[in-house]
């Protein structure tokens, strides 16, 4: 498959479910703990990975036991880890993340050895000739792991790779300033409406998503949580519903939504049938624990969209939801073993 690198944090993620929270001093029990890889590269790398594309990661563990696990799901997950790097120094990221009845979670952890991925290990050519270079927000933060990010993004657009930046929450309100910087480097924009208030210094969402668009961002994927999407490019805005799913755990949902954006470039998806493909995604991604332990495989994928997916109320939809069932259909029988 085409080559795709996903630069950010790879962490070990502890889920917890709790009914509320306790008081300060208080203590709170829980049913179970689910233990999985997390880190937002990590979950658009798998995400893409179960979709058939081989991505991979620039990331840096720790020489430890939890890096030691983190490293065996990832491969399990079908990452390519050859130029993942190894700290003996930093430990590798850990995340605590409670969750509530209602699947919104909340983080609590330490970014470890993520901080300290070093520019002299990426392969720049590689990532020059590459078709995608995907790149986490919480890159931009601090650390070497800033300076990494621009250089992968130098090599990025050096050569004729297609970038892709999700900025997460915390980075829009902590290195705006860096995020800005770069905007007009971005073909693929992905963010939530509070980073784009805080990036634009709007808060109408047609003004915000103007002044992305006026500092040369390619296109933008704008996420409202159970309110869907919003795609904007140019020339179009799509307004995308989510799709009806049980919600178990949001974790990682932006994720995946960014790497079914991304999939869609890749697959020559147009706008619609993208997006489309990517609330399915990111709504299946909510269905189990956990954001690297999500389905969605191209089955499941497309069992939802075949029952929601056309029977949107914009034809325009439906018809993206048919582009993808076809495409999707197509891209299973190449991935197969033995295909080609």
């Amino acid at each position: 498959m085409s080559q795709v690198f996903v630069l950010g944090d790879a962490n070990i993620d502890v889920i917890m479910p709790i009914d509320d929270y306790p008081q300060p001093g208080g203590d709170k029990r829980s049913e179970r703990a689910v233990i999985h890889a997390g880190g937002s590269a990590a979950n658009t790398a798998l995400a893409l990975a179960r979709l058939g594309f081989a991505p991979s990661l620039l990331a840096c563990l720790g020489q430890d036991l939890p890096g030691d696990m983190l490293r065996q799901e990832l491969e399990r997950g079908g990452l390519n880890l050859s130029h993942l790097q190894v700290s003996a120094s930093a430990g590798t990221g850990m995340m605590f993340v409670p969750v509530t009845p209602d699947g919104q979670r909340t983080l609590f952890g330490r970014r470890g050895a993520n901080l300290v991925l070093r520019p002299e290990g990426l392969p720049l050519n590689a990532i020059g000739r590459s078709r995608a270079l995907h790149l986490s927000g919480y890159a931009f933060l601090e650390g070497s792991q800033a300076q990494t990010a621009r250089a992968a993004l130098e090599a990025a657009k050096q050569g004729d790779a297609f970038v892709s930046l999700d900025t997460a929450y915390e980075p829009a309100f902590l290195a705006g300033d860096r995020l800005r910087e770069i905007l007009g480097q971005v073909d693929l924009l992905v963010l939530g409406q509070a980073e784009a208030n805080r990036l634009s210094g709007q808060t109408d969402l047609e003004a915000t998503l103007d002044w992305l668009l006026e500092q040369g961002v390619g296109q933008v994927g704008l996420k409202l949580g159970a309110k869907g999407s919003v795609l904007a490019g140019p020339t179009e805005r799509i307004h995308l519903p989510a799709f009806k799913v049980q919600v178990v755990d949001t974790t990682g949902a932006g994720d995946n939504y960014s790497a079914g954006l991304l999939a869609g470039h890749l697959l020559g998806l147009n706008p619609a049938a993208a997006g489309v493909l990517a609330t399915a995604i990111a709504g299946l991604s909510t269905t189990v624990w956990g954001a690297g332990n999500a389905p969605p495989g191209i089955a499941d994928l497309a069992t939802l969209i075949r029952t929601q997916g056309k029977s949107q109320p914009d034809p325009s939809l439906v018809q993206a939801a048919d582009q993808v069932l076809a495409t999707l259909s197509e891209f299973k029988l190449a991935t197969e073993p033995g295909a080609g």
